[in-house]
């Protein structure tokens, strides 16, 4: 902590400085798509039942390909493994924009399942074998300040982009036009993202013959320790499961239990956002002095309650302030977490590693929402939040057990 956080960020390689600029054009994308996609879909008729379906087969593509990513990024080299993962969400993202039939809207939703994994499980190590160990922490929770900054921005310009295509193309606000329109847009931002991983060097992106582990290195290697595998996997399993039966819904649930518009969705994901940066930041400081697992662990155990907040209290003001309380924590915990995971793996088994990580969070998008879509027809939201605050429950217990001393709770346990 020698230097000032300026300094810091002046002395950051140009090649973390390239990722970090196609990082804002995949959240500004991100923060128009998840906003708007659903009431894109209901505009169409598409019921919830739809939507989990679309999101499920998504995850299970991803959750499919994700480990034969990793295996494959190792080999081809950071660089490429990102531009193929980039071109793969664009081109999902205007599929899916300028498709009409439910079969090719799925279908173009499963792109970004097969080919996105290629960036994001190569995110990790290339900002790993990047660093310093003492640089790591910075690093991830900047990649989250960043996200959510870019987030609040990109929430509020979507909240407002359905009424600017209803003035251009004289349509209504919530028709599939103007909807079409603004995620037309974030594929075009999407796209942009694109430009400045071409000027990764080689030897940065991993493809040098120091860094590319994958041809040296035999699968074995990789999975050496499958214990510590299963440990660092377990858990987030149960908290995604969990997060994926409300997260993907929480719009529909906004919209349709206080009837608020677009633009009022725009402003509360967009100052969730702020509000998760703000969290992270001050989260930071308290995580070098304590350590990453006892932060992740007190961050998933508030959300928990926060979580049935969101469910169940009658008024919007309280909800939207639980949700963002609880959004805030969620995203302290990531990059924390995947922090500890990087430094407890070798270099051979780190993209394995964030391969493993990744499918978690896949497989509670593959089953999330499919139950909850159709929980949503038959019970409604109350029993979806019931089973979600279990599941994140159980997870954070599990990481409790497996990762501290229970002794001494603000110790991590031997990773053996």
């Amino acid at each position: 902590m020698a230097l000032s956080t300026s300094s810091w960020l002046r002395n950051l390689s140009v090649d973390i400085k390239r990722y970090y600029l196609s990082s804002m054009c995949m959240w500004g994308a991100v923060g128009i798509w998840s906003l708007l996609l659903n009431l894109y879909f209901v505009s169409m008729g598409m019921d919830a039942a739809f939507i989990g379906l679309y999101s499920t087969l998504a995850a299970v593509a991803s959750m499919t390909c994700s480990l034969p990513a990793g295996i494959l990024a190792d080999r081809i080299g950071r660089k490429r493994a990102m531009l193929i993962g980039f071109v793969g969400m664009a081109s999902t993202y205007l599929g899916v924009s300028l498709a009409h039939s439910r079969a090719t809207i799925i279908l173009a939703g499963m792109l970004f399942g097969i080919l996105g994994p290629f960036f994001y499980i190569s995110a990790a190590p290339f900002l790993t074998q990047e660093s310093e160990p003492h640089d790591r922490v910075r690093l991830f929770t900047l990649d989250s300040i960043v996200a959510n900054l870019v987030l609040f921005v990109s929430s509020i310009v979507g909240g407002s982009l359905p009424n600017l295509y209803s003035g251009l193309l004289g349509v209504g606000a919530e028709s599939p036009q103007a909807y079409r329109g603004a995620l037309l847009t974030a594929a075009a931002v999407m796209a942009l993202g694109i430009v400045p991983l071409l000027g990764l060097s080689e030897k940065g992106s991993g493809a040098g013959s120091h860094t590319r582990v994958g041809a040296a290195c035999a699968i074995r290697d990789r999975f050496s320790n499958p214990r510590l595998l299963l440990k660092l996997v377990m858990p987030m399993i149960l908290i995604a499961v969990g997060s994926g039966f409300v997260v993907p819904f929480m719009n529909l649930f906004m919209k349709d239990r206080f009837g608020v518009t677009d633009a009022t969705l725009g402003w509360v994901f967009g100052l969730t956002s702020v509000v998760s940066a703000i969290i992270v930041l001050l989260g930071l400081p308290v995580a070098e002095r304590r350590g990453n697992v006892p932060i992740t662990l007190a961050s998933r155990a508030l959300s928990v309650p926060l979580l049935l907040v969101v469910g169940y209290a009658p008024y919007f003001p309280v909800v939207i302030v639980a949700y963002w309380l609880r959004t805030g924590l969620m995203n302290l915990a990531g990059p924390l977490y995947l922090a500890f995971a990087m430094e407890q793996l070798s270099e051979s088994q780190r993209a394995i590693g964030s391969s493993l990580l990744s499918m978690c969070w896949d497989l509670g998008w593959a089953v999330g929402p499919f139950f909850s879509g159709r929980l949503q027809l038959s019970s409604g939201f109350g029993l979806v939040f019931n089973i979600a605050s279990a599941l994140c429950a159980v997870g954070t217990i599990s990481l409790w057990w497996f990762f501290t001393d229970r002794r001494s709770p603000a110790r991590a346990a031997p990773l053996t």
